[in-house]
Formats: structure tokens, sequence, C-alpha cells
């Protein structure tokens, strides 16, 4: 079956498509056996000193604990200048080696991220702590797109930001990215920082009661829409050696 997607001209099925051409993101998704997540966060914690003091490229800048979602997962996201930066801290991590397979983890799988143009350039940076130091939780969105809607998304999105700062500060999310290798393809991931549940419940209130922000909303899901599967979310906490707390 056809759609009006299969009909639109390249310049415009594509326009906005590309990502920021500067910097690029890995994400690390461990999942553990079952009560083996405190001995698994214990033992990189540990290792996190000399990764860094390979590169400081292999310290996590976000590392975090699934509250809800996958349970006994972790999600590590790391940031590189480039892809030459990447294979070098990589092979410097296995000639320092730092590469021992955890028995605890079950399962292991990577993604390369770019930073979509509305991305944060900074990194909260507030420096490791202790494990579940506050109320402070991040919730992490994942949007699936269509094959031609990915940019009109994202374009949509970044046209939106203002207006969500104006209903909440946390309605603006810390990073955007967009897949580029390891995962869904057409996939764009938010990650927003609450200081508490409370605080997400209410700003998500306001969010779903703002008339602008809801007719944006809207569009979204309107044919021809951007989404194709729809998209999905996790809860997570940030774990002691996470420098994003």
């Amino acid at each position: 079956m056809t759609t009006s997607d299969d009909f639109k001209p390249i310049d415009e099925a594509y326009s906005g498509f590309v990502t920021t051409t500067e910097g690029l993101f890995v994400e690390e998704r461990i999942r553990c056996r079952p009560s083996n997540v405190d001995g698994f966060l214990e033992r990189f914690g540990s290792s996190v000193a000399a990764r860094e003091a390979v590169s400081p490229d292999l310290a996590p800048i976000g590392a975090w604990r699934t509250l809800f979602g996958r349970t006994d997962e972790i999600t590590h996201i790391y940031r590189f200048a480039n892809l030459a930066t990447l294979e070098a801290a990589t092979t410097s991590l296995a000639a320092a080696g730092l590469t021992a397979v955890d028995e605890a983890v079950e399962e292991r799988a990577t993604r390369i991220f770019r930073p979509v143009d509305y991305c944060r350039a900074d990194v909260a940076d507030t420096g490791a702590g202790a494990a579940y130091p506050n109320d402070r939780v991040y919730l992490s969105m994942f949007v699936s797109c269509t094959r031609t809607g990915v940019g009109d998304y994202i374009k949509h999105y970044g046209a939106g930001i203002a207006r969500r700062g104006q209903v909440a500060e946390h309605l603006v999310p810390v990073g955007a990215w967009r897949t580029i290798y390891g995962g869904t393809y057409y996939q764009v991931n938010h990650v927003y920082a609450f200081d508490s549940f409370a605080e997400m419940e209410d700003v998500r209130s306001r969010l779903f009661t703002d008339a602008e922000t809801m007719a944006r909303i809207k569009i979204n899901t309107s044919p021809p829409n951007f989404w194709e599967w729809g998209g999905n979310s996790e809860l997570v906490k940030p774990v002691a050696y996470s420098r994003m707390q």
C-alpha cells in the first residue's frame, strides 16, 4: 500500500533529516542477571578512575539504573568528539586490560547517537556522588518515526522547545539525540531531568493542560503523522558514578 509519503520529493521528504555534525554520543545498555545489579555497579564504579586515566571520554557522563522499564538494567552515556576519538579510546581501553567481561552481565547493547539541533551543548556535571543521593529522576523517552518523517519530527519538536520552557523549565530535555548506528534508525531520544517524582507528575500535568503544547502534540498524531510505531519511556535514577546527578 502506498501513502502520501511515497510521493514526496526527496528534498522535501528528508528536509531536516541531518543531525548536527559535531560530536557523538554512545549509549551502552547493560542487562544484569537478577540480584546482580548492585555488585556490577560497585565493580564498575571502582573502575571509573582507571577508565578516566586512559581517556576522560571513557568515564560516562550519565549512568542510570532503570526504575520503571526493563528491570536489572543499567544505561551508560558517553560523549566523544568524533568516531576516530571513540575508536582510539576503546582501543586504549582494551590495551589497559579494562574490557574484561563481568559475570553479572547477561546482555549488553550499544548504539551511537548524534545530537539534534536543539540538544543542549553542556553536560549537567554535578560530580559523582552517593547512589541515589537525592530525589532526582530522569525520564528517557524514545519516539520511532516514519521513514521520511524523522526530519519533520525533529524540526516540529524543536520549534516547540521555547513554549515548553515557558510552561515549565524541566519540560525542556537535557539531552536530545537521533540514533545513527546500532539501533532503530528512525528513532529520536529525549531525556528529561526532574527534581523528584512528584515534580515530574506536576510538570507533565501542566504540559497536558497547556493548549498550545497540546495542539502541537495533536499534529504529531494526525495524518500524515511523524510517528510510525509510537514511543516508549523509562524512568531511571542516577547511580553513584554518574556525572549527571
